[in-house]
């Protein structure tokens, strides 16, 4: 069974020839070492370049981070070690290592020491709180050493490589002579690397024989060669998570080897000629080659792990199986935080894992990779079936029941004995468990009865991943950038004779929701998913609803009904937890559906600190009345009053909150609406909603309250309502003096000239000494009409004119006589004053209009 490889291009950079590459272990930094001696630090993230600089006119055979210290050490053909900050760039520490090109640096993991290897066939020991002191020198090779690695098992041992065709092994205490040497390869060995778990007391080695040598340096004995490579091997590495060795070789290609099987998996040619260098972490793969660098991401960041919904947890890191109980005390628990596992080492499996899950009771769990399976008993761990299989599901029954893949032929067992099995008309790719079997293919997908086995329904996709709901009603089908959820109708089959492709009726399409999910769960009829753009979700009628925003990408693990607590684990497995009321959801689920009985019987079994949730989830849905009945949010209470035009509630919310103006003046307007003028004038009043009292007093004609509200406006500093009232109350002195008191004395002459000329000569003179502070010129251009009559000639008439009207002003006019009041704005006042002076306007209006001649009238 070949690996799952999911592999993705990060970075692809040209640049001149790539020697020596290093993935920082802390920031999503990898440095570049060029042949031309120049360093280039790139973002595999955003694919930018950080830093570059010239190190050397002499090619850059070794750079390394060492984090601890921001530094960037440099080795180069000009024999000179060099220290960068890398932050600052600043050069830390510039000294000649060796009298030959520099190889290989390597930073031990816990002391000030660096290890350099030459072409002089010497090794080196410094430290750099010593000021670089060279603390020992290690002889032995009798050709160039090519790379040198530290024992990840034992910091004080390391091995070497080199090109007299051994591989040595020492230590950096005691004696500087190799501990023993590890021969076998034909030519010269470039590369050379500890394998990194605990398990194996390997080392791999590669050389110029185009051979990669697998080594047991407990026994010193060659256990494996791989061949497949056309050319000098350049760089080996084992993978920091895979079962994988990986190496490039100056034939071009990368190639992956299964690190317990020693199969090759898979070959990589990216067209940038020979490869050089390599380095691997989080996850990723750099290469150095000839016309660039490459970062490559090696499989998915979604944990190998399973969970019961007692909290009990099993995940797989390489080849070791760890557990743990989630069952802790829910004081210590907060949603968000990092949940503090006490995790117990079970066993080491035989082989990699590809994955692993519980059965639906949680009394089991099934490991499947390399072509085998295994159950075991959840807790003991005693053995429960194993054998030959590409791929495992569990079914939801309680019997037990299980599928195996072998090639295209999906078998079901029980007990672990064959009960039926399954021939797939097209090649398959995957099978899931679940209510029904799913068996996928490159473009279909069958789901089978798992009693009979039986066809139930073949659809036209090839999903991602599929969700069963615990009742097997619902069931979510995950594609790439979208995913349905489908309504299984169990009644439909064998209703009808089957066709072809099964049931026609026996799914039915309920939503398709765009979103890129990265795991998901069913909590009672609602499916609960993670996103791409690390979301957490859930699916409610079809819309996406977030219940929290993730500061990384995380994937569910599971859900403890007893805590309202769903888990989730990121790709370093560490578990985080958030409250999820199960009773909220199958709350929300009966209002979706309508049940309003089962919704109402839901209700009381939910927190009070959740009714506010459930009357805004209502309030969404238009049902407003039940959620005003069940909200304890007094904001929100005082909403819902004024959309279901509930004015006693909204009036007694109001005088509750009796320093909110806004809501005093909303409860007004919803007053002034329903024809409630006391209440609004009072609600108005004490929102100090001046423009709104404008608005009502103009409308029910109450003057002597427009003089009221003009005078109090004044106060309050609301000219603009002030002089409003007074222009409606035709008072045109005080209006004067609102413009005045506003500092809008230009406004005022003009509005005096219009309709007070008798107050021209003060507001000009106050005009000219306000203008006279900032230009005399401009202040004795301003002239006051009354004082040239001969140039005004109407002023005259007009002050007549304002004093005739000031009377009629002073009138009161019922609504029967608006259009005879009225009509005197239609009269040319000051030709009736040039006639008369003495004009008395209200006998001109006790006439009776003139009739016209009738145009039928004969002659």
């Amino acid at each position: 069974m070949p690996l799952k490889l999911d592999i993705k291009k990060k970075l692809c950079s040209r640049s001149e020839r790539v020697k020596c590459v290093e993935i920082h272990t802390q920031q999503p930094w990898v440095v570049a070492g060029l042949y031309n001696g120049n360093i280039i630090i790139y973002d595999y993230i955003t694919q930018a370049v950080l830093k570059s600089f010239e190190v050397s006119n002499f090619p850059i055979r070794c750079a390394k981070f060492i984090p601890r210290m921001h530094w960037l050490i440099v080795g180069s053909d000009d024999k000179n070690i060099r220290v960068y900050n890398y932050n600052t760039l600043d050069k830390v520490k510039t000294f000649q290592a060796h009298d030959d090109y520099i190889r290989s640096v390597i930073v031990h993991p816990t002391l000030p020491y660096i290890l350099t290897s030459s072409d002089d066939c010497m090794i080196k020991l410094w430290d750099w709180e010593k000021n670089w002191e060279q603390k020992q020198s290690f002889e032995g090779h009798g050709h160039y050493v090519m790379q040198i690695v530290f024992n990840p098992k034992d910091y004080t041992t390391f091995a070497s490589a080199s090109l007299d065709r051994t591989v040595k092994i020492w230590g950096i205490t005691g004696t500087n002579n190799a501990h023993y040497s590890l021969i076998g390869h034909t030519q010269g060995v470039n590369c050379v690397e500890y394998y990194p778990g605990g398990d194996k007391p390997y080392i791999i080695s590669g050389g110029d024989d185009m051979k990669i040598r697998v080594w047991d340096y407990q026994t010193k004995q060659c256990i494996h060669a791989l061949s497949g490579h056309h050319h000098n091997i350049s760089s080996v590495i084992f993978h920091s998570d895979l079962p994988l060795i990986i190496s490039t070789s100056e034939d071009s290609t990368v190639k992956l080897w299964h690190s317990s099987t020693f199969r090759l998996e898979t070959t990589l040619n990216y067209g940038m000629e020979r490869g050089w260098a390599q380095s691997c972490g989080n996850k990723l793969l750099a290469i150095g080659f000839d016309e660039g660098t490459m970062v490559l991401k090696l499989g998915s960041d979604e944990p190998l792990c399973s969970m019961t919904n007692t909290g009990y947890i099993i995940w797989v890191k390489n080849n070791e199986i760890n557990s743990a109980n989630l069952r802790v005390n829910e004081n210590d628990l907060v949603d968000g935080e990092t949940v503090n596992l006490i995790v117990k080492e079970t066993e080491t499996c035989e082989f990699f894992p590809q994955y692993i899950r519980h059965s639906p009771n949680g009394r089991a769990f099934a490991l499947c990779g390399d072509g085998d399976y295994y159950i075991k008993s959840s807790r003991a761990f005693r053995s429960q079936g194993y054998g030959s299989s590409q791929e495992f599901a569990w079914s939801s029954s309680s019997f037990g029941d299980f599928a195996i893949r072998l090639g295209n032929t999906v078998k079901i067992l029980r007990d672990n004995e064959e009960k039926v099995s399954y021939k797939a008309p097209f090649t398959v790719e995957n099978i899931f468990g679940g209510f029904l079997l799913s068996v996928k293919g490159d473009e279909y997908c069958d789901f089978v009865d798992w009693e009979s086995g039986a066809l139930i329904r073949r659809i036209n996709i090839s999903p991602r991943q599929i969700y069963w709901s615990e009742s097997g009603k619902h069931v979510a089908i995950i594609l790439e950038e979208t995913f349905f959820i489908l309504q299984f109708k169990h009644e439909a089959v064998g209703k009808t004779q089957a066709e072809d492709d099964g049931y026609p009726e026996a799914f039915e399409l309920m939503f398709e929701i765009l979103e890129n999910i990265n795991s998901g769960l069913w909590l009672s009829e609602c499916f609960l998913f993670t996103t791409a753009n690390n979301k957490l979700n859930y699916c409610l009628g079809g819309k996406s609803m977030t219940l929290v925003t993730l500061d990384k990408k995380m994937f569910i693990i599971g859900y403890i009904a007893q805590q309202n607590r769903v888990y989730l684990m990121d790709c370093d497995r560490n578990v985080i937890s958030f409250t999820v009321m199960l009773s909220f959801i199958e709350y929300q689920i009966s209002v979706v559906q309508e049940d309003f009985e089962k919704a109402e019987a839901i209700f009381p079994s939910i927190p009070e600190n959740y009714h506010n949730k459930c009357a805004k989830f209502l309030d969404s849905l238009g049902y407003k009345e039940e959620a005003m009945a069940i909200t304890t949010d007094k904001d929100h209470k005082f909403d819902l009053a004024l959309q279901l035009s509930n004015l006693e509630e909204a009036y007694e919310i109001a005088q509750g909150d009796d320093q909110n103006d806004s809501k005093w003046k909303m409860v007004g307007d919803l007053a002034l609406l329903g024809g409630n003028f006391d209440l609004a004038e009072s609600c108005m009043t004490k929102s100090k909603d001046w423009n709104g009292l404008l608005l009502l007093y103009t409308s029910i004609a109450q003057g002597d309250k427009i003089r009221d509200l003009a005078e109090t406006t004044i106060k309050e500093g609301k000219m603009n309502v002030a002089f409003v009232c007074y222009f409606l109350l035709k008072d045109t002195d005080k209006c004067i003096d609102c413009l005045v008191k506003s500092g809008r004395i230009p406004e005022a002459a003009f509005f005096a000239r219009t309709y007070a000329p008798s107050r021209i000569p003060d507001v000009v003179k106050m005009w000219k000494e306000y203008v006279s502070k900032y230009s005399k010129v401009t202040a004795d251009s301003l002239t006051d009409p009354t004082e040239y009559l001969d140039k005004f000639p109407e002023i005259q008439l007009a002050l007549k004119a304002e004093k005739t009207l000031k009377d009629f002003y002073n009138q009161s006019f019922g609504a029967e006589n608006y259009a005879t009041a009225m009509s005197v704005f239609d009269m040319d006042f000051l030709s009736l004053v040039a006639e008369d002076e003495n004009i008395d306007i209200m006998q001109i209006l006790s006439q009776p209009p003139e009739c016209p001649d009738d145009p039928f009238e004969s002659s």
